[in-house]
């Protein structure tokens, strides 16, 4: 009888941890959660060359508020580091851009590669919380990587040890970059276009556009056009824009963290918009005459991190917008 008993109850175990591998495909076999399943470690399961962000962020809204974000990225096949601390003293939080006190953007060699590599080796990847670090003030790390559904990416040190280590590469790093002038080329690109394409779910004939650019007297306007209903003509707006609000768009959107949005993969969401929304940015290299185009798009695997970057993107869009220069209608 007892045979039995002990047979019975390794057919139920190897079912639950069948039901649980069934329920959570994502994760491969190989981590180190029950039954192999529910982690990832970096190395191993997620090989390190297919990271493609790390992010360490640390930020302190109490009195003598502080923010403090250093990120690994690739981009080009190139590996980088991005620093920025922001400060206010005897003051609350959050900090905004207008507190940075540093930041900068280092091209890292492939040993510098290496070296946070062998850093953040053999550290556990677990499944994203929905308000895990809610009053904590960090430090939390994330990394993302091929493959990943915006699921796996809450990252923790294999040792203190490490920890620790990893904190004094990331300040030995932004001792070479200390500056706001990224050390990567980037005097000499500059933006030439944004599109925003809000976006629609029915089929009446709603249409919205909008383009921010320069025009034939090199000034910057944003044209805006718009119609709800097919019988409706299109209206055609162009804005004025301040260049000190075009400065601070640009800086905007030069963050690593506003280009990451433009590699994410797409979402197994059902498409339910007649006209997705999306944002279309265009660079020129000034020293090869070559142009270069980035697009925000939705149905992407997106975190909460990403939608309010998202949203800022588009308040900033919004914000922009200065006096009425021309207002006109056209028929299709």
């Amino acid at each position: 009888m007892k045979k039995y008993l002990c047979f019975a109850a390794v057919l139920m175990i190897l079912f639950i941890a069948g039901c649980e591998a069934k329920e959570d495909d994502d994760v491969k076999a190989g981590g180190r959660g029950l039954f192999g399943f529910g982690e990832y470690v970096v190395g191993k399961n997620i090989k390190f060359d297919d990271i493609t962000e790390f992010y360490d962020t640390e930020e302190n809204i109490n009195y003598d508020a502080y923010y403090q974000r250093y990120l690994f990225y690739v981009k080009d096949g190139k590996y980088y580091f991005f620093h920025e601390r922001r400060e206010r003293n005897n003051d609350y939080g959050p900090c905004t851009e207008e507190d940075a006190v540093s930041k900068g953007t280092l091209e890292l060699t492939d040993e510098q590669w290496q070296a946070f590599c062998d850093l953040i080796g053999d550290g556990i990847v677990k499944a994203r919380k929905d308000n895990a670090d809610s009053g904590d003030k960090g430090p939390w790390y994330y990394i993302y990587w091929k493959g990943d559904k915006s699921k796996y990416q809450v990252y923790s040190f294999a040792s203190y040890e490490k920890e620790k280590d990893f904190g004094s590469y990331c300040k030995e790093l932004a001792a070479e970059c200390d500056d706001t002038t990224p050390h990567t080329g980037e005097a000499d690109i500059a933006l030439i276009r944004l599109i925003y394409r809000p976006g629609y779910s029915d089929m009446a004939g709603a249409y919205h556009y909008q383009e921010l650019k320069k025009n034939e007297a090199g000034e910057w306007i944003l044209e805006s056009r718009d119609r709800e209903v097919f019988s409706d003509p299109i209206v055609n707006t162009i804005y004025e824009v301040n260049e000190e609000d075009i400065k601070q768009l640009e800086a905007f959107i030069r963050k690593p963290d506003i280009e990451a949005l433009t590699q994410r993969e797409d979402s197994d969401l059902f498409v339910t918009d007649y006209s997705a929304w999306g944002y279309t940015i265009e660079f020129s290299d000034n020293s090869t005459g070559e142009k270069k185009e980035y697009n925000i798009e939705e149905y992407k695997e997106y975190t909460d991190e990403d939608y309010g970057l998202i949203r800022e993107l588009g308040q900033r869009i919004k914000d922009i917008r200065g006096g009425v220069i021309s207002e006109t209608e056209e028929d299709e």
